[in-house]
C-alpha cells in the first residue's frame, strides 16, 4: 500500500448509514468563526488562480463512526484555505457522497466506472476516481434521502441524462465511509448496480459533453486497473488513481496493492 493510500481510512457501513445529527452553531469550537486577514489573502489567491472556485455552504464532519455521523454548517472557502501554511487547519472536513457504479459487459466481465478529474478541480487534478461525486447538498435536512438526492443530482450533472435514466430505479447501497486527510473530506460510498449491459467503449456523458469536473470516463475491469497501475509514472499508483479511490477499490477487492 502506498503512503498516500495508507493515510486514507475506510470505515465499513455493514449496518447501513449511521445516525445523523447537526451541531448548532454555538457548538463550534472557540474561534471557529474567525476569518483572519491571512484567510482572506489565501482565499483571494485561490480565486485568482481558479475561476471555478466559489464560496458556499457545506457540511463539515465533526464525528464519524459506524454508529454516528455528526456535522456542522461550514463554508467552502474555509475548507479551501486550509492548504495554505499561513492559515493552517481550521477543522473543516467536507461531507461528500461518491458513487460506485458497477456492472457486467457482454462477456460477463465485471466493470466499475471511473472518471478523470479536470484541471480546475480543487484537488487530485488529472487523477482517475470513482464517479459521480460531490458535496452533500446543505439545502435539505441531513438525512439518507439528502445523500441519495445529492448522488442522483451529481450523476445527472457529471455523467448525463442517459446514465441518470438507466439507474433511476436502482436503490443505492451505502457500503462505506472514507476519511481522506489529504482532501480534508469524508465521503460516503454509495454502490449502484448498473442494470444494463456495460459497453466499455460507449461514452456515458455524450449528452453532457462531460463536465469541467470530469474530462474522461471509462468502464474498467480488475485487469484494466492492474494495467493502469503497472504503467503508473514512477511506479506510484497514486499518480493514476486518487488515494481514496485506491483505498476503496483495494478494500472491495478490485485492486491488490
Amino acid at each position: 500500500m502506498t503512503g498516500a493510500t495508507a493515510q486514507v481510512v475506510v470505515i465499513p457501513l455493514d449496518g447501513g448509514l449511521p445516525a445523523m445529527s447537526v451541531l448548532a452553531r454555538q457548538s463550534f469550537p472557540p474561534g471557529a468563526d474567525d476569518w483572519t486577514p491571512a484567510c482572506e489573502h489565501a482565499w483571494r489567491e485561490l480565486l485568482d488562480g481558479n475561476d471555478r472556485l466559489h464560496d458556499g455552504p457545506i457540511w463539515s464532519v465533526v464525528e464519524l463512526s459506524p454508529a454516528a455521523l455528526v456535522v456542522r454548517a461550514e463554508r467552502y472557502k474555509r475548507l479551501c484555505v486550509q492548504v495554505d501554511s499561513r492559515v493552517g487547519d481550521l477543522g473543516v472536513r467536507v461531507l461528500g457522497v461518491k458513487g460506485l457504479l458497477a456492472g457486467t459487459d457482454k462477456h460477463g466481465t465485471r466493470r466499475v466506472l471511473i472518471a478523470r478529474r479536470g484541471s480546475a478541480t480543487r484537488i487530485y487534478q488529472g487523477l482517475w476516481e470513482l464517479a459521480p461525486a460531490g458535496g452533500v447538498d446543505v439545502r435539505a435536512a441531513l438525512s439518507p434521502g439528502a445523500l441519495v438526492a445529492t448522488l442522483r443530482g451529481e450523476l445527472r450533472e457529471e455523467l448525463g441524462e442517459h446514465a441518470a435514466e438507466v439507474v433511476e430505479g436502482v436503490a443505492p447501497v451505502f457500503v462505506a465511509a472514507v476519511i481522506d486527510p489529504i482532501a480534508l473530506s469524508v465521503d460516503v460510498i454509495a454502490q449502484l448496480a448498473w442494470p444494463a449491459v456495460v459497453d466499455p467503449r460507449a461514452g456515458l456523458c455524450a449528452d453532457a459533453a462531460c463536465s469541467w469536473e470530469y474530462v474522461d470516463l471509462a468502464w474498467v475491469s480488475a485487469g484494466d486497473l492492474a494495467a493502469m497501475l503497472a504503467g503508473a509514472p514512477g511506479g506510484e499508483p497514486h499518480a493514476v488513481l486518487s488515494p481514496p479511490t485506491l483505498a476503496v477499490l483495494s478494500w472491495l477487492g478490485w485492486l491488490k496493492l
